[in-house]
């Protein structure tokens, strides 16, 4: 590996450090946020499925379920209404029937089926009432397009006709979409021809026919098209042909919703990016397995506690509208952060444009909040951004900016300025011991203020070498370690002053392993990367030796402080035997690979480095200690 690139793999190890810091002190901070995130999505989710572990999958098909009950009927189209001759008496007075006539066929199946179902017989009397239930039943046998009855008076009595329309001899079914799409519906004819082969060549029964249309429906949830309805009535023509409307569930539109965790309409950040996610657009048949893609991939961002599909009619009622109804995950900064480490995954250009973009709003929004920490952590982002770019004079100047800012925060912290109980709520704390506040603001200070501003140091440091600036590089390295040294003695001190306080509980003092890790990860972690980027520096102006001599101290220091760290994890207590495996894999293999080499100043392996670092978000995080572990 270049020097240079060695360079920007420190400058990426220091903000990986900082990362990991904010992620313990700093209020609003990622891993505060995702545990609280983590837990509120699981209880919300638990109350919203309490018997079953419901599943995105299941979820979606809810959805899709209620959009049916909503927005189609089961109306049968066999029974019209019956048409009676208005010669028969209105009222419900019965009459004689002395004959009864069946016009329109001859064909004995279909005389069969009409004497089965009708009850007026000759001989018999009957009502007006009678008669209508007659013309339901004939038209439920399925074989007629049309039905009337026709009473009339004769010197006997009255003679019944049911004057009936039989339907033609079935030549083809046509599936017809609505709104109409020549040639690019989803169902083929060939399949259509498939399920009504059968009825091919017999006198249409639309009883029948039933079966095959549900057969149809059914093939278009088989192939993933769940809003696909056949709508209406099948339209049967003289010539045999029968048309059936189908509403295939096209997509109108497809709208983002952002939501809270009341279901709250909200401001979004990421809407462009969701719809790069999905396949589906307006104008496309909306398909279940693609839609369980597209959530899956909308989901895998990292960005997002829930993500679901929800359904409504369109302003064609024969088409659906799609809303991805996203509840955005933790502040606009943590958003930004985990597309960088996505784009970091994947190298994905947009991804890393995306996070730009939301850093510079972020910037705007702290600005107007007079918010200083925020605008400090949306200045270097920023800059985090432009050095990945190489676009290093813009990465300075945006350092420099956060770097004023870690300042005067650090500065306001002094001189007591902060609200502590809200800071230290914020990060869990919450001690309410108000007389140790100023022990708390030192330790948190110095490792969220200080290590911010350590490690913009060390940033700027990298940028000026690789412009070819290398006083100032070693200036800034220098600055660096004077302010750890003059500091990291505070943190010890915070750490014994609570630690032998009899005004804590056992359960405040298990919290100190914060604390503790604060002083080991400050102290060598940040002097050895200094010591490191010194060498870096000498190395370029060909002093070998001066090299050689900082990189030893470097790797040494970068190697003892994750010793006194592994030395933490453990002395933790209560682990579970998955913690346990991932603890022993961190420090009795993947450790020693890192730094096998310290001793003798070889390079540091800055890729094992950084995987290093990011297992260490997935460690575990309850302990019991209560002093610092001795370095063997």
């Amino acid at each position: 590996m270049s020097q240079d690139n060695q360079q920007m793999f420190l400058a990426k190890i220091a903000t990986s450090l900082v990362l990991l810091l904010n992620s313990i002190f700093l209020p609003n901070s990622i891993a505060i946020a995702r545990q609280q995130e983590a837990a509120t999505l699981q209880k919300r989710q638990s109350e919203r499925y309490p018997n079953s572990h419901e599943t995105k999958e299941n979820a979606l098909q809810k959805s899709i379920s209620l959009y049916h009950r909503q927005h189609f009927r089961s109306d049968s189209p066999l029974v019209q209404t019956p048409i009676i001759s208005s010669e028969f008496p209105e009222a419900e007075s019965q009459v004689l029937i002395t004959e009864l006539v069946i016009e329109g066929t001859n064909d004995p199946e279909l005389l069969e089926a009409i004497y089965r179902v009708i009850k007026t017989q000759a001989g018999q009397k009957t009502t007006r009432s009678l008669l209508q239930e007659d013309v339901k039943a004939i038209f439920t046998t399925g074989y007629f397009a049309n039905v009337t009855v026709v009473p009339e008076d004769t010197p006997s009595g009255v003679r019944v006709t049911f004057q009936v329309e039989p339907n033609p001899i079935l030549n083809r079914v046509v599936v017809r979409t609505i709104p109409e799409r020549q040639g690019e519906q989803v169902l083929p004819q060939e399949k259509v021809d498939e399920i009504f082969e059968e009825q091919y060549g017999q006198i249409v029964n639309l009883r029948d026919f039933q079966a095959g249309i549900l057969e149809l429906n059914e093939w278009y949830r088989e192939q993933g098209y769940d809003l696909a309805q056949v709508v209406g009535a099948p339209k049967v023509s003289q010539d045999g042909t029968v048309t059936i409307d189908v509403a295939e569930g096209v997509i109108e539109e497809v709208r983002i919703r952002f939501l809270n965790e009341e279901n709250e309409s909200v401001e979004g950040y990421t809407s462009d990016l969701i719809l790069q996610q999905i396949e589906q657009k307006a104008g496309d048949v909306f398909n279940r397995e693609i839609a369980q893609k597209d959530l899956e991939r909308t989901f895998g961002l990292g960005l997002f506690n829930d993500v679901r599909f929800s359904f409504s009619v369109g302003s064609d009622p024969s088409q659906v509208i799609v809303s991805i109804d996203v509840e955005e995950f933790g502040s606009i900064l943590d958003i930004a952060h985990t597309l960088r480490e996505q784009h970091n995954k994947e190298s994905n250009p947009q991804l890393r444009q995306k996070a730009l973009s939301l850093y510079q709003q972020a910037l705007q929004d702290y600005q107007l909040k007079e918010d200083t920490v925020g605008q400090a952590l949306a200045l270097t982002g920023i800059a985090d951004v432009y050095r990945e770019l190489k676009n290093f004079e813009q990465a300075l100047s945006f350092y420099n900016r956060a770097l004023l800012l870690w300042r005067a925060n650090m500065a306001q912290l002094d001189e007591s300025k902060f609200n502590y109980k809200e800071y230290t709520e914020s990060v869990s704390w919450g001690t309410g011991v108000s007389s140790l506040q100023g022990i708390f603001a030192d330790a948190h200070g110095f490792v969220s203020f200080r290590g911010n501003e350590l490690a913009t140091l060390i940033n700027l440091s990298s940028l000026y070498r690789l412009l070819g600036n290398y006083q100032q590089s070693l200036d800034s390295l220098n600055e660096a370690k004077l302010i750890s040294q003059n500091h990291g003695a505070n943190i010890l001190e915070a750490f014994e002053k609570i630690n032998n306080s009899e005004n804590l509980s056992t359960q405040e003092k298990e919290k100190l392993r914060f604390v503790i890790m604060s002083f080991l990860i400050s102290g060598d972690w940040f002097e050895g990367l200094m010591n490191y980027g010194t060498s870096l520096v000498y190395s370029d102006l060909e002093q070998l030796e001066q090299s050689l001599d900082y990189r030893r101290r470097g790797l040494v220091q970068l190697k003892n402080g994750f010793g006194d760290f592994c030395g933490i994890l453990k002395s933790l207590e209560n682990n579970n035997p998955e913690s346990n495996s991932e603890v022993d894999y961190l420090c009795n293999e993947f450790f020693p690979l890192v730094f096998k080499n310290a001793e003798d100043g070889e390079k540091l392996d800055f890729e094992l480095f950084e995987r290093l670092l990011r297992l260490l978000y997935s460690l575990p995080d309850e302990s019991n200690i209560t002093s610092p572990p001795s370095r063997s």
